[in-house]
């Protein structure tokens, strides 16, 4: 099974029922399940229920997707994180938007940041 791992949950995505993640590579199709790890830790199974490809301009005219992602505006987003997360990144960089749904949870995984 694929991983699908996070360094930080944005938003506090990963403890909500479908949550989206916003990728530069294309790695994952709808269908896919998904095992979700914050830095290492197991938090989910998920499937991916969905997915988009945009680019950091047409990302910019997202809001609601931003704040959804990141709980950051487009401008914060595109200016400041994904700069961080991506080296190499322009105007016409593409991104994959996947939307992904919980199937299992297990153990004690509390809603900490950690």
């Amino acid at each position: 099974m694929k991983k699908l791992e996070f360094s930080y949950n944005w938003n506090r995505k990963l403890f909500n029922k479908v949550f989206t993640t916003i990728r530069k590579n294309e790695w994952m199709v709808r269908g896919d399940m998904v095992e979700v790890y914050l830095k290492a830790k197991y938090i989910c199974k998920a499937q991916v229920i969905g997915k988009q490809k945009i680019t950091l301009s047409q990302l910019r005219q997202k809001e609601y997707l931003c704040y959804l992602d990141t709980g950051y505006s487009a401008k914060e987003t595109c200016d400041n994180i994904i700069p961080k997360m991506y080296d190499n990144v322009s105007e016409n960089t593409e991104f994959t938007v996947y939307l992904l749904k919980e199937v299992s949870r297990e153990g004690n995984n509390d809603e900490s940041d950690d």
